[in-house]
């Protein structure tokens, strides 16, 4: 599956799946959105809190690029104060914080709760 031409959906998929399954076992409804404007510019996740809403990137790569950030930091200029940190899920061992956005595995490190509450 590492070569299938479809992984990077795939991965995407499964990791907003998760997110949902998390927060509905938790008793939450979670509500979910991608954002995508006219220049095709977009970020993957975006997970409503009250008046927040928290920007997820999701990657099925193995290395880090700083490009995995440029969604992120374009929403963050739209949204203002209404964006809190973002995330960027990988398919990396390292963990780290860039730019106020916490790069890790979340099937590495610790699990999608992070994301939602």
């Amino acid at each position: 599956m590492s070569r299938d031409p479809l992984r990077g959906g795939l991965y995407e998929n499964l990791f907003i799946l998760e997110i949902l399954k998390s927060g509905l076992n938790h008793g939450r409804r979670p509500e979910l959105f991608f954002y995508r404007d006219t220049n095709g510019n977009e970020v993957d996740l975006v997970i409503k809190k009250g008046r927040t809403l928290v920007p997820v990137e999701i990657k099925s790569a193995v290395t880090f690029t700083p490009d995995f950030l440029k969604g992120i930091e374009r929403f963050k200029k739209i949204t203002g104060d209404r964006c809190s940190k973002g995330y960027v899920l990988y398919n990396g061992h390292d963990e780290y914080t860039l730019k106020g956005t916490r790069v890790f595995n979340p099937l590495a490190h610790e699990g999608l709760e992070a994301c939602l509450f």
